[in-house]
């Protein structure tokens, strides 16, 4: 009886196991993914210095070592996600949406990106270089799928209540309805030559925080993530 009786609750615990290694998983696949974006930042960086003459003035080399030292930060998360280590914080969400829309101006060449932050640092409870993921993601993503003669990404911050909210919205084509319904399923991707794996990352992550995900979106319109992310108690 025994047995039978605990059969159900085996179930559920491994039920949850493997949903934890699953978000695991698509934590790590979304690190590398990141990784790529921030090497790109570092080769263009540089390209962008030898076409003016290399003057040591220009700003790409500070933008390539940003760069490069986010890309360190990340190859620590690796280790740090195998080992099962959590750094969780107060994370400053407008520094850290400011800084990454820096570096994503420079993957995405020619990306208008206008930024409404909070008149004053909102903070949200987290890990740091995950929800920085979240946001290289979202606006990467806005970037490329966004006609730049329609109007710049837009990316806001605020607080509502208890949460932290990092709003992206672009004018680009919108999402169809059967799309909308894979958005967040690893290597479904609605761009082409993509393979849906920022957005399954950014999934996950908010899902781990214990946050929420909204999507709005029309065809030939565009489209408008909000992330919501548990606050700093006061």
């Amino acid at each position: 009886m025994e047995g039978q009786n605990g059969t159900p609750r085996l179930l559920a615990i491994e039920a949850i196991r493997a949903q934890r290694i699953e978000a695991a998983a698509l934590l790590a696949v979304g690190i590398i993914h990141d990784l790529n974006n921030l090497l790109t930042v570092i080769a263009g960086s540089f390209d962008l210095l030898a076409e003016e003459g290399g003057q040591p003035d220009s700003g790409y080399v500070d933008d390539g070592r940003r760069a490069s030292a986010r890309a360190r930060e990340l190859t620590g998360r690796l280790m740090a996600l195998a080992s099962g280590e959590r750094s969780w914080r107060a994370v400053p969400v407008n520094m850290v949406v400011a800084e990454t829309a820096g570096l994503v101006r420079i993957v995405a060449r020619g990306a208008r990106i206008d930024l409404d932050l909070a008149p004053q640092e909102v903070l949200a409870f987290g890990d740091e270089s995950q929800i920085r993921q979240v946001v290289t993601n979202l606006v990467l993503n806005a970037c490329q799928a966004s006609e730049p003669d329609r109007g710049p990404v837009v990316v806001a911050t605020g607080r509502e209540g208890r949460t932290v909210y990092i709003e992206v919205a672009d004018r680009g084509t919108g999402i169809e309805a059967e799309e909308l319904e894979r958005l967040f399923t690893p290597l479904a991707s609605a761009r082409d030559g993509g393979h849906g794996i920022g957005l399954a990352a950014v999934h996950a992550i908010v899902e781990l925080h214990g946050g929420e995900i909204e999507v709005s979106t029309a065809p030939g319109v565009g489209t408008r993530f909000r992330v919501r992310l548990p606050t700093v108690e006061e």
